[in-house]
């Protein structure tokens, strides 16, 4: 008797008598880091691989990083399953706060820096002060939740390569990413007495590099989005070797909705450059204790028109920074203006190609335009053929000129029916559209269905054929008897 054997690839979990006890015995998802657990473990198994038959596919023992041999957690599918899903519902958790504290730092640090320039308040006011602490208290809470990511990061990679180390996990590119991202999330205005402040400079630069926190709403699209939430899309990417991060959704992203995309780009560039050097301007400004007028990027109309002229790389000159903070923003922007315009481009060229079924109409309009022309040059080389042939007998100078002249727009008239023959060709060699799919497929089918008929009437002569051959074998089996008859 043939013993059924199962399919490693998918195994049965919560099946009892499986080959595949490692992936079916519902003890699995248990901790082994007590001994005695471990110990009762294996004499458990001892007792049951005495009853159960051996398996037919044996699986080596999992080696642990400390040396030696003994069952993993991870060996449970179904644990690991469980704890895939945990870790994904977290790491939303975190990047839902994460966002939300973020952006509410920077809310409160644009609110104290506008009532700053507009001189409403003062550095050493107590409302400057409590503003400045709320934006601390939400950084703290903003590093806190980082670290805690990465940690859920650490645990996500270590069940995605089923790791009993932590330290397998944390390579060194990771760790520079976290050590830039802890670094990017720390900046922030920094708190000040109610007699003392820091340098406008600083201050400034501080203020605006707190932008850079929205990177999390990159973050924030990729845990939210379908392509991280489905698993068989995760299934499909861990295949072929895909990240979904925030590159390859934003990838996506601007496959399906490029204008929208491309739009919403260039206006959070725009604001974020012209807040930026408008704000570099007036600090510096209001710190040398002049008028805003003698730093015309200082005001909101001018820090906007020169962040617009700078991203579109015309820069009329009319508004120039004056600021280290106000020149590097402006560089920035510039830099990211042609990066735009290069998407820009290749949205439009995508937009502009034409779709099969307009290309289909263009190739057939052109067809038509060119049996025009060739039959037009058809009629034109008949019709200078027959003067040709009319002016054969006739002689003298005006003949000749006439036949020379007719000659030429004969021979005008063959170049142009066989470009237009040749242009016919190129045009049916270049298009493939829907009718000529279903034109060729119906010529196979013909062509097919004509070798089928072929083949039943070679299968009937084929027939015939041994039927007359056996007919002569039979008739010579009777001349054969009959001859042996008669000599005997």
């Amino acid at each position: 008797m043939v013993k059924k054997k199962e399919d490693p690839a998918i195994p049965l979990v919560g099946e009892h008598n499986s080959h595949f006890r490692r992936y079916t015995d519902p003890r699995r998802d248990l901790a082994f880091d007590n001994e005695a657990c471990q110990n009762d473990w294996r004499a458990q198994q001892e007792v049951e691989e005495d009853k159960v038959p051996p398996p037919i596919v044996t699986s080596q023992p999992r080696l642990s990083v400390l040396g030696g041999s003994r069952p993993s957690r991870w060996d449970n599918i179904s644990y690991r399953l469980l704890r895939r899903k945990q870790l994904l519902w977290r790491w939303r958790l975190l990047v839902d706060l994460a966002v939300a504290v973020a952006g509410l730092g920077v809310v409160v640090m644009l609110a104290e820096t506008e009532l700053y320039i507009q001189g409403i308040v003062s550095k050493a006011d107590p409302v400057s002060w409590f503003l400045r602490m709320v934006v601390s208290l939400s950084t703290v809470v903003l590093l806190l939740t980082v670290v805690a990511y990465n940690v859920t990061s650490v645990q996500m990679t270590m069940v995605n390569n089923s790791l009993d180390d932590w330290r397998l996990a944390v390579t060194p590119p990771f760790v520079c990413n976290v050590a830039l991202e802890l670094a990017v999330c720390s900046v922030h205005p920094l708190p000040v007495s109610l007699h003392s402040g820091p340098q406008p400079k600083l201050e400034s630069v501080l203020s605006v590099l707190m932008f850079l926190r929205l990177y999390l709403l990159a973050r924030f699209l990729v845990v939210h989005s379908r392509y991280l939430t489905d698993t068989a899309t995760r299934s499909l990417g861990a295949l072929n070797k895909v990240r979904i991060d925030a590159l390859f959704v934003f990838k996506a992203l601007m496959s399906e909705w490029p204008g929208s995309m491309l739009l919403i780009s260039m206006v959070a560039i725009f604001l974020l450059s012209g807040w930026s050097v408008r704000t570099c301007e007036a600090y510096v400004a209001l710190a040398e204790h002049r008028a805003l007028n003698e730093t015309p990027a200082g005001y909101i109309p001018e820090a906007f028109w020169f962040s617009a002229i700078t991203f579109l790389t015309v820069g009329y000159g009319d508004v120039v920074p004056r600021s280290e903070c106000g020149r590097v923003a402006a560089v920035a922007t510039g830099l990211l203006g042609v990066g735009v315009t290069a998407l820009l481009v290749a949205v439009l060229a995508t937009k502009l190609q034409q779709s099969r079924a307009e290309k289909y109409v263009h190739t057939f309009i052109s067809r038509i335009d060119l049996d025009k022309r060739q039959k037009h040059a058809a009629a034109d080389v008949i019709k200078n053929v027959i003067k040709l042939w009319r002016m054969r007998g006739v002689s003298g100078l005006r003949a000749d000129r006439m036949r020379v002249r007719v000659h030429g727009k004969l021979l005008q008239a063959i170049r142009n029916m066989r470009e237009a023959k040749t242009a016919k060709v190129n045009i049916g060699e270049a298009a493939v559209g829907v009718i000529e799919v279903n034109s060729g497929v119906t010529a196979l089918a013909r062509t097919t269905e004509l070798l089928m008929v072929q083949l039943d009437a070679v299968r009937e002569k084929t027939d015939e054929m041994e039927n007359h051959l056996f007919a002569m074998d039979s008739k010579l089996d009777t001349i054969v008897t009959a001859m042996r008859q008669r000599s005997t």
